[in-house]
């Protein structure tokens, strides 16, 4: 049996467009991820929020407040955050980030403040995002912010942010 060049051809663009789509679960770029210093969570008050500001098919997102076990300012350097990205379904993004180590030097709980790059990806006008923040790899979700915020091209967006946290993610 011999298959025609023409129908060959249609079979491979088939299969690479079926590999290439965006479909649940695909991956997103994370660049430049860090965070704040432990602020001790009982002195930090309730100032969680969320600031996006969108450039192409990148996405600059602050989030404030967010609590977990507590790691100190030098163990940072050593024990970086490590953060993921996925689609989780048409519209909904989420971000979860944890030390790189099951081995947690936990002094206490903290809240801290995350700046993260998200992309290239087709940002759809409207996006769910869900960040997380994970004391370890293999461990629950300390803490959590979903909200959901216009990812309009080249546009700014908060949610649930005073004047103090805007001020601070200029």
């Amino acid at each position: 049996m011999t298959v025609s060049p023409l129908f060959r051809t249609l079979l491979v663009s088939m299969l690479f467009a079926a590999c290439s789509d965006e479909s649940d679960g695909a991956a997103i770029g994370v660049a430049k991820l860090s965070s704040s210093q432990c602020t001790e969570a009982s002195t930090a008050g309730d100032n969680r929020c969320v600031i996006s500001q969108r450039e192409g098919k990148t996405l600059a997102l602050q989030v404030f407040g967010l609590r977990a076990l507590c790691l100190e300012g030098e163990l940072l350097a050593e024990l970086p955050w490590h953060g993921v990205a996925r689609e989780d379904g048409p519209g909904r993004v989420i971000v979860s980030v944890d030390w790189p180590s099951d081995k947690t030097p936990a002094c206490g709980s903290c809240a801290y403040d995350f700046k993260v790059e998200l992309g290239p990806y087709n940002w759809q006008d409207t996006t769910d995002i869900k960040f997380e923040v994970r004391s370890c790899p293999s461990c629950n979700v300390d803490d959590s912010r979903s909200v959901t915020l216009s990812t309009k091209a080249d546009e700014r967006s908060s949610h649930a942010c005073g004047d103090e946290q805007l001020d601070a993610g200029a």
